[in-house]
């Protein structure tokens, strides 16, 4: 397995962001019991970055991965909690359980050089992990109004449906989908908003009045990896200048 970026989901909009990975021979003990821990990498920078790891880090057979992220600062951090694990799960086919790893300390303040323990039913902290081969689904870019989200447990892997958010503010009429051979680097600046995919669209989607939950659109991978594709959705509501308003950009990486 080889590790190419990390993000960690900031639900409370603290703005910055730290994490650290490591590798260990063994299971870490369970909680209280800590072993000492010393990370591969530590690393702090905004919570809507995806951080790549210069140079990527491999684990191999019968390693164990550990990955702590928080958002915010040395004087008040929060987690990104998942329910209860353990989760099994798969990375490029291969079997694996997800498991709580922790510290008790604030990762800004020790940057991740603390005693490590694991429990394994008990919430999980949120991290995306991003690995070579696995597909990706990577927001970006500024919106005008609402906002597309990655659904982390549907990525755009070969053979599944992958899936993804589309929210919108207040009162609509529905919402167009623009579809794009990749995400559009600079924005054009437009009437509606930064127009943040390809020209010329490859596809458009009509969705019907999208609901304060948001939307979930689901469609079938196409058996072509590493193909990057973006998608951007525009909010429609009639009788308000302009009657389209865009979303921020969603990039799909294809993967196995």
């Amino acid at each position: 397995m080889v590790v190419t970026h990390i993000q960690v989901p900031d639900e409370t909009n603290m703005g910055t962001s730290a994490f650290a990975i490591y590798k260990f021979a063994a299971k870490v003990p369970a909680y209280p019991a800590t072993v000492p821990g010393n990370p591969l990498v530590y690393k702090t920078g905004s919570s809507s970055g995806r951080h790549m790891l210069v140079p990527p880090l491999t684990f191999k057979g019968g390693e164990w991965f550990g990955v702590i992220g928080v958002s915010g600062s040395a004087t008040s951090a929060c987690t990104s909690y998942a329910p209860v694990g353990g989760f099994p799960t798969t990375v490029l086919g291969h079997k694996t359980t997800m498991f709580r790893f922790l510290m008790q300390a604030n990762l800004f303040t020790n940057k991740g050089v603390f005693g490590m323990s694991s429990e394994d039913a008990y919430n999980v902290g949120r991290v995306r992990i991003w690995v070579a081969g696995c597909g990706s689904a990577i927001a970006y870019g500024k919106s005008m109004r609402g906002n597309v989200m990655p659904l982390d447990q549907f990525p755009p892997n070969i053979g599944m449906n992958g899936k993804f958010l589309v929210n919108a503010a207040g009162t609509n009429q529905g919402a167009v989908l623009f579809l794009g051979l990749g995400r559009q680097t600079p924005a054009i600046p437009t009437p509606f908003g930064d127009l943040n995919v390809k020209l010329p669209f490859v596809a458009t989607l009509v969705l019907g009045p999208v609901p304060a939950t948001g939307t979930v659109v689901s469609l079938p991978i196409p058996p072509l990896p590493g193909l990057v594709l973006a998608w951007q959705p525009g909010i429609i509501e009639l009788l308000k200048t302009p009657e389209v308003q865009l979303a921020n950009g969603l990039e799909w990486i294809i993967g196995k």
